[in-house]
């Protein structure tokens, strides 16, 4: 009791003392301390945990803020060689995620650019490939549906430097991919005054034997010439290849280069005046796109078919693909600002937080000192109790104690485990089990648990009964207006064996039912229309 008393007098002084921190700018200041919570752990923990938390919407702040902090201990530290590498990774990451969930590209940008420049200065040649390559998909995704060339060139000069870099250090396999995204942006584009030189360059370089996409990139090289050079019939030939090889050779980015195959075939079409060669091969580009549930695909093969009917003359059918583009970026663009603006004030913090932790920890008021030290130390004494009996009971319960899985091969299954969740036919099997998860990823499937339940935080269960409902919920936005899907379609195509247990696993996660909220998105539709 003594020590409960104790515990709470603390707390009561310590939030006393803090009361006249409730300006803005003051607050700012005591929102630093999520950076004093991390300080300790090493940088490549921090890198490895924001990697896993980045892939998940719900958990991107917590990615953002790991990244800043090792980014910021570059400066901080005295800006050190032996830092500069983590804070190289950590601006990438950062600028991926602005990139890819945000689409606040300008933003992104910027955390690139310093990091390319931190690359460039300490020589880290490798990273500069992933940097580079990083600028150009933002280019590549981003602009309305009338600057599609202006960001495609854009984007050719950062594939065109990451190819440049992967050749430099000899690393053929990814230099196949940035040649490849080279040639997918200059077909796009349909501007083949750069082509020539990149061409020459390709077949100038002396590429090792068997390496994994060399037929594909080669044969796209020469298609890519005879169509510069107005041989149409001849370069048909060569782009017709390039499906097969994608799917023959071993490549590990078997989807990058069908899409570059199809683009590629797209371009050729539009050239002989194919129109129905050229539908298809469009369809197929938004086909796979819808497929992999990728909205940025989308909107790109949506911006490219505009871009091609709009040079063909086809004004009525490049109006018809302008509406479309415009109803699916502007539901894409509104999710993206309200997932941006639940976190604004946040990131306005993290964006100032390296001048605030050098100021921090020198000139801080001894009272706001004193009321931390009194907060933490009642909380600590409250918490110190649970804590030990919680421990003990893990402890006794025995759960993972005596595990061998470490922390690298955690994260490394951690990753694959995503991956294959990632696929829309594998969470769409009702009969899917973590044992075939783990056969999936060639694992235990002691360890498999293990990772689902620490990393998740929840059990394999729940989390597939999630992805599930996810994916209906996907399937609901995207259905066009005025049809209705049905519950026992939706329950069959998500994964669920009945009705029943589909309606209540959806209600429980989002608090309504699959018909009500098919209801208001049908609302929101008729209203946006």
């Amino acid at each position: 009791m003594g020590l409960f008393i104790l515990a709470v007098l603390a707390c009561v002084i310590g939030l006393a003392l803090l009361l006249p921190l409730s300006d803005p700018q003051q607050r700012a200041q005591y929102g630093v301390k999520a950076y004093d919570r991390w300080s300790e752990v090493p940088s490549d923990t921090l890198l490895q945990k924001a990697r896993v938390l980045g892939r998940s919407e719900e958990k991107i702040d917590t990615a953002v803020t790991l990244f800043t902090i090792t980014a910021n201990r570059y400066y901080e530290q005295g800006m050190k060689t032996a830092d500069a590498m983590s804070a190289v990774k950590a601006l990438n990451g950062l600028g991926c995620l602005f990139s890819l969930y945000y689409n606040e590209n300008q933003i992104a940008l910027g955390y690139f650019s310093e990091g390319l420049r931190l690359a460039e200065k300490y020589g880290f040649r490798e990273q500069m490939v992933y940097i580079c390559h990083n600028m150009g998909n933002s280019f590549t995704y981003s602009g309305d549906i009338n600057s599609f060339q202006f960001y495609s060139r854009q984007a050719q000069d950062y594939y065109r430097q990451s190819f440049h870099y992967a050749v430099g250090i000899q690393s053929w396999e990814i230099a196949l991919v940035e040649y490849s995204c080279l040639m997918g942006s200059i077909l796009s584009e349909g501007n083949f005054s750069d082509a020539a030189k990149d061409i020459q360059y390709f077949k100038q370089l002396k590429w090792p034997g068997s390496i994994p996409g060399y037929s594909y990139a080669n044969t796209l090289t020469e298609g890519t010439a005879l169509m510069n050079k107005g041989r149409r019939e001849a370069a048909l030939v060569k782009f017709s290849l390039l499906p097969a090889y994608s799917h023959s050779s071993g490549i590990p980015h078997e989807q990058l280069f069908n899409e570059c195959a199809l683009i590629g075939l797209a371009r050729l079409y539009h050239q002989m005046g194919d129109k129905e060669q050229l539908a298809a091969c469009l369809h197929t580009m938004q086909k796979t796109a819808h497929d992999e549930m990728d909205v940025n695909l989308r909107l790109y093969a949506l911006r490219y078919r505009y871009l091609l009917c709009k040079q063909s003359g086809d004004m009525a059918q490049a109006n018809v693909v302008r509406v479309e583009y415009i109803q699916l970026n502007d539901s894409d663009f509104s999710r993206r600002r309200k997932l941006f603006d639940s976190q604004r004030g946040y990131y306005a913090q993290l964006d100032n937080i390296s001048t605030l932790a050098r100021t921090q920890h020198r000139g801080l008021k001894a009272k706001t000192v004193v009321a931390l030290v009194l907060i933490a130390l009642g909380l600590g004494l409250l918490c110190v109790a649970l804590w030990r009996k919680r421990s003990a009971r893990f402890s006794k319960s025995g759960k993972y104690v005596g595990s061998r899985l470490s922390s690298e091969k955690k994260e490394q299954l951690a990753i694959r485990i995503e991956d294959v969740l990632a696929r829309k036919e594998i969470i769409t099997d009702p009969d899917f089990t973590i044992r075939d998860l783990a056969d999936h990823i060639d694992a235990r499937y002691q360890y498999v648990s293990q990772v689902v339940n620490e990393v998740y935080g929840k059990n394999f269960k729940t989390l597939l009964t999630e992805r599930r409902v996810m994916l209906a919920c996907r399937m609901m936005d995207d259905c066009p207006a005025g049809e209705v899907l049905k519950i026992e379609f939706l329950a069959a195509s998500v994964g669920f064996k009945s009705r029943s247990s589909f309606t209540m696993a959806f209600k429980k996660m989002m608090k309504v039912s699959p018909s009500e909220y098919q209801q208001q998105t049908a609302k929101r539709k008729q209203l946006h229309d």
